[in-house]
């Protein structure tokens, strides 16, 4: 009995062992079809991310960054014309300014010039009127007599 005892145990763990046996070749069965829709679900992503890298790269997307470099280049260039432009503008009003005042300095520098030159002549016009005035009173005669008129007169057309 104890022999039948020891089967039957035996029995019944063999038969445990086979459930358990079949249980487990069940959950590897479900862990090899998890990991092959696992793998396959990979496949798909990998497949979808290199689809969507290939799509960044398609020609559009080529051609659309290579025209937005284009504007950036474009628009750099805009930006150092201006600056380029407004350094020469700056330039051509500190040039003008510098001639407007060496023109008018060159001006005042001529009436001065004149200026002295009038003062020479009236103040030699002035001891020439002084000379004649001398003279005519030494003479005692009236400042502008006729005589000296028509001498004054006739030097004057000689």
């Amino acid at each position: 009995a104890a022999a039948a005892g020891t089967v039957a145990d035996l029995e019944a763990a063999l038969e445990a062992a086979r459930a358990e046996r079949a249980d487990a070749a069940a959950r590897l069965e479900r862990q090899e079809r998890l990991s092959k829709l696992v793998a396959a679900e990979a496949a798909d992503a990998r497949a979808r991310l290199d689809t969507a890298e290939r799509a960044q790269n398609s020609p559009a997307d080529v051609a659309v960054a290579a025209l937005s470099a284009q504007i950036a280049d474009l628009e750099r260039r805009l930006h150092q014309r201006q600056n380029d432009i407004n350094l020469a503008v700056h330039d051509a009003k500190a040039a003008a300014r510098l001639d407007l005042a060496r023109a008018e300095a060159r001006h005042r520098d001529d009436l001065a010039a004149k200026d002295a030159q009038l003062q020479r002549f009236r103040f030699e016009l002035d001891k020439l009127l002084d000379a004649l005035r001398t003279h005519l009173s030494a003479a005692k005669a009236p400042l502008f007599a006729a005589d000296d008129l028509g001498l004054l007169h006739t030097r004057a057309t000689d």
